[in-house]
């Protein structure tokens, strides 16, 4: 993380203003033109089963960790994706029904279901569960890509350290 140029903190308050929403988990896939992948972020790495563990966490109605949007200037891409890739694309993935639940430790009488065959309360539940949304404004671009790459490490830096 030594790239990025020493910086005041002074000169440095105010630049990142940060918007805290919710989506509903149907509603993801309307968003998902509108969002750019930076070059920093990592390549889809979970399988089948890691996917079905975290979409077991949103049925159960666990806490899920937010997902972090980059607001972007550019009129035809409104948010980039900073972290929640994959959590983006475990649940589109499920929606469009692309692979079964397996490999739950928890709801094993879900296992083998698509999404289309969820039973109409649990699908209901699923559809209308809060996705947490954090949206980082930078607001004059003087450090974008850099201040970006580091926030992007920071977390998945916390998050790893939290499964050591």
């Amino acid at each position: 993380m030594s790239n990025l140029p020493n910086i005041e903190l002074e000169d440095f308050h105010g630049q990142i203003s940060v918007e805290r929403s919710n989506i509903n988990l149907i509603s993801l896939s309307d968003l998902i033109p509108n969002f750019s992948l930076p070059p920093h972020m990592a390549s889809l790495r979970w399988d089948d089963n890691e996917q079905s563990i975290y979409l077991e966490t949103i049925i159960l109605d666990l806490p899920i960790t937010p997902i972090f949007l980059v607001r972007k200037t550019e009129p035809e891409i409104l948010h980039e994706i900073l972290d929640g890739r994959q959590r983006v694309n475990a649940i589109l993935s499920f929606i469009n029904n692309m692979f079964p639940l397996k490999g739950l430790p928890l709801i094993t009488s879900l296992e083998g279901i698509y999404y289309d065959y969820l039973p109409k309360q649990t699908k209901k539940k699923f559809n209308e569960r809060s996705m947490p949304i954090v949206t980082l404004i930078n607001n004059n671009n003087r450090y974008d890509s850099l201040l970006m790459s580091h926030l992007y490490g920071r977390l998945n830096m916390i998050r790893r350290s939290f499964q050591d």
